[in-house]
């Protein structure tokens, strides 16, 4: 079992999805901040078939969008537009599924809905990869061209 810290501090453990083959947020656990519920992502715990009647979300990104930042699961971004949605729509029931993950790029994030969340037949996909995937490839050009080498030193301690 392998362990994640995030540039906060927030730590959670990590293990192998069976299913996808994905390191994922280990299931079950809470460190605080940080709860994961017994499907492996940062949410309340969802039924695996969807109630009638209810319009399920599901969220897919990095670290961006998994938030180890902030003070609680309430207080991540997808968590933040389900209650407002829910505010603004009493009659409609909604639930959400936070599918985000520290350092995954585009291809973990389509294996991550293949496998882990297309299951759980949500409504509505929203996917928010910010930086991962440009960050690689602008790093793999720049190796390339001799600009970039391996550091061997943390420029931040």
């Amino acid at each position: 079992m392998d362990k994640v810290r995030s540039p906060t501090g927030a730590e959670f453990e990590v293990a192998l999805d069976p299913a996808s083959g994905l390191p994922i947020p280990k299931p079950g656990q809470h460190t605080g901040r940080i709860r994961i519920n017994r499907q492996g992502f940062r949410s309340p715990e969802i039924p695996r078939v969807k109630p009638p009647g209810t319009v399920r979300l599901a969220f897919l990104g990095g670290s961006t969008t998994f938030c180890a930042e902030v003070s609680s699961n309430e207080a991540t971004w997808p968590a933040l537009v389900s209650r407002w949605l829910r505010e603004r729509h009493p009659e409609v029931m909604f639930d959400y599924v936070n599918a985000g993950v520290p350092g995954y790029g585009l291809g973990y994030i389509r294996k991550t809905l293949k496998y882990r969340v297309s299951p759980l037949r949500p409504d509505i996909i929203i996917l928010y990869e910010a930086t991962n995937d440009l960050a690689g490839d602008t790093r793999g050009i720049a190796t390339q061209r001799g600009l970039y080498h391996e550091m061997t030193v943390d420029p931040a301690p």
